[in-house]
C-alpha cells in the first residue's frame, strides 16, 4: 500500500545550548503509524539519510 508523505527536518534541542537535526517522513493520512526517527550523522542529515528514512517508511 502507498501513502502519501510529508517530509519534515525537524531540530531536536540537545543539553539546552545545542541542536541536533533530523528527519521526519509521515503519512500525510490521519491514524495510527508505526514511527521511525532518523537522527543525524556526523556529517549532518545528508541526502543519504533523508533516502534511507523514506525507504524505512515505505
Amino acid at each position: 500500500m502507498s501513502y502519501q508523505t510529508a517530509n519534515e527536518r525537524p531540530v531536536i534541542p540537545i543539553d539546552g545550548s545545542n541542536v541536533m537535526g533530523a528527519c521526519l517522513s509521515r503519512p500525510r493520512s490521519p491514524g495510527s503509524f508505526p514511527a521511525v526517527i532518523v537522527g543525524m550523522e556526523l556529517f549532518g542529515v545528508t541526502p543519504y539519510i533523508r533516502q534511507v528514512t523514506d525507504l524505512l517508511r515505505s
